[in-house]
């Protein structure tokens, strides 16, 4: 589960649910490029960097994300930071 949080109002708080972190992140990274995409609607290729990313992330109130431990069978909180670390290495292997 993503949890996400765009600005300090309450009201832009949303959740998204995804079986893995995987499609959580792709997830993620496709809502920034549908982002980018209709801020420059003319651009006819965008590109971006890891840093880019990790600027959007920090600029939100809140990102987190409850991933499920089927050993415990309980939710484990991951914050800003975590994800960031796993968005790099998701994208260092698709890289690949």
């Amino acid at each position: 589960i993503m949890l996400l949080q765009e600005t300090k109002n309450l009201a832009t708080r949303t959740w998204s649910e995804h079986p893995t972190l995987r499609q959580a992140l792709d997830y993620f990274v496709s809502s920034y490029e549908r982002q980018l995409k209709a801020l420059n609607p003319q651009a006819r290729e965008l590109s971006y960097t890891v840093e880019d990313l990790h600027v959007y992330i920090d600029s939100m109130a809140d990102l987190s994300a409850l991933i499920f431990a089927p050993a415990t069978k309980h939710y484990m909180p991951r914050n800003k930071t975590y994800l960031k670390q796993q968005l790099l290495l998701q994208l260092q292997s698709a890289a690949r």
